[in-house]
């Protein structure tokens, strides 16, 4: 089996000046089929999946070729010393295997680079999750604060807290009314313009929480409290 790739190691020095110095780092270069080289982080993941596929093979085929050499010169060698040597080795081999420099000299690298781009997917996937969940869907001050009980319970609010939203079907004012409470104190309303949308969804069932975004105690009641409500996904 030929793969170009395993023919030779290069390397290729990039240079840039830091506090009027030049600092090299060496980059390694793989062989592609057709002669070109390209650096590892470069490589399609495709590319470098095949290259490492093959690499896998080509480990596996040449531990059997080691183990199976190893039992033969067991055979024709004498002396303790030489014996306990191959089977120390041979032992080794069967529980675990080449080291990666040991099958080709970029196989490490190659290697690495996939648990990056492993890293690198998976913290891109959690970080989409997090926009896609728990985003906000609405921002505001809560309203009517002057006419309820929220002073009560201020000193015992923090940013980052979480209200109830109570829907309130029977308000001869709006019948799309949503309570904010806290510890069962009722502190205000949805703004009316926004009501009828969370009702709508408390209706349906989605899972909402009021958090508690910004807080000015000093304020006036109705520019104290600023909140913004979340759609929360099941986990």
């Amino acid at each position: 089996m030929r793969h170009t790739g395993m023919k030779e190691v290069h390397k290729i020095n990039y240079g840039k000046k830091r506090e009027g110095k030049m600092i090299r780092k060496q980059t390694k270069l793989w062989k592609t089929a057709n002669g070109s080289r390209i650096r590892i982080c470069d490589m399609e993941d495709s590319h470098l999946e095949n290259a490492i596929s093959f690499l896998d093979k080509y480990k596996v085929m040449k531990e059997a070729y080691l183990i199976r050499s190893g039992y033969e010169a067991l055979v024709f060698l004498r002396g303790e010393m030489a014996i306990d040597c191959v089977e120390r080795d041979l032992l080794s081999l069967e529980f675990y295997g080449l080291e990666p420099c040991e099958v080709h000299p970029l196989y490490k690298n190659l290697l690495l680079d996939q648990e990056r781009r492993k890293k690198m997917n998976k913290e891109k996937d959690t970080t989409q999750n997090d926009k896609n969940a728990n985003s906000p869907i609405l921002g505001f001050f809560i309203a009517g604060v002057q006419h309820h009980q929220m002073h009560k319970i201020l000193d015992g609010l923090d940013e980052g807290g979480y209200f109830q939203l109570v829907a309130e079907p029977t308000n001869k004012f709006d019948p799309n009314a949503v309570r904010i409470e806290c510890s069962d104190v009722m502190c205000g309303y949805v703004p009316k313009k926004f009501s009828s949308e969370v009702a709508g969804l408390i209706e349906i069932g989605t899972k909402l929480e009021c958090v508690i975004e910004r807080l000015d105690k000093k304020a006036k009641p109705w520019e104290q409290c600023f909140v913004h409500i979340m759609e929360v996904e099941d986990a």
